[in-house]
């Protein structure tokens, strides 16, 4: 077996990787919270790495959506302010359809405060579901943002009325946001799945 042509991760304690789909792309994560992105070209990694930093990024193992459009990984943010989700595992989404310019999009705590470690993730084949694991418990969250849509009227329930518009947005013709109110939906999203 030959040694490794190059360090991916220089000087760190902990390091993890994950091939985009397409396999022209490369995510390295070190203990830091320093990713790189590399890319692939004949079989090699050629050109400098993109990077970028999550804060409290442990080395659990990241995932690339089926597309490839979406990079996601766990933290444990350590910085945030004490009553404010200090120690929650987050799930950090990042818009990787360009991988030499990704885009932070969002952070979600996914579990209780005091979490010591955040969890591995890995997309649905077809990129709707996201599983997300920790400690002992299996969080299953639907990315499809209509579907999420249709999960917050449902739990929300009846429509702003034409009344409440007028008086809340009165220089704005009337469109409710919740065009199927109280929807039934097949399965659940936004929530978790307690493993046993």
């Amino acid at each position: 077996m030959a040694l490794p042509a190059r360090y991916l991760t220089p000087g760190t304690q902990v390091s993890t990787g994950v091939f985009r789909p397409d396999g022209h792309w490369l995510a390295v994560g070190d203990s830091s919270g320093t990713f790189r992105i590399f890319r692939i070209a004949d079989d090699r990694i050629v050109d400098d790495p993109t990077t970028f930093h999550v804060s409290g990024y442990l080395g659990e193992t990241p995932a690339f959506s089926p597309d490839g459009n979406t990079f996601v990984l766990s933290s444990v943010p350590r910085d945030t302010p004490i009553g404010q989700g200090e120690g929650s595992a987050h799930l950090e989404i990042w818009n990787t359809r360009n991988p030499r310019a990704p885009l932070f999009q969002a952070s979600a705590a996914f579990q209780p405060d005091g979490a010591i470690s955040g969890g591995n993730v890995a997309f649905s084949t077809d990129g709707v579901l996201l599983a997300t694991t920790i400690s002992d418990s299996i969080d299953v969250w639907n990315v499809n943002p209509s579907a999420n849509t249709d999960a917050v009227c449902a739990t929300v329930g009846d429509v702003i009325t034409r009344s409440q518009w007028s008086r809340y947005v009165p220089h704005e013709a009337y469109r409710p946001p919740c065009a199927r109110p109280n929807a039934v939906l097949p399965y659940v999203t936004l929530g978790s799945q307690q493993g046993s």
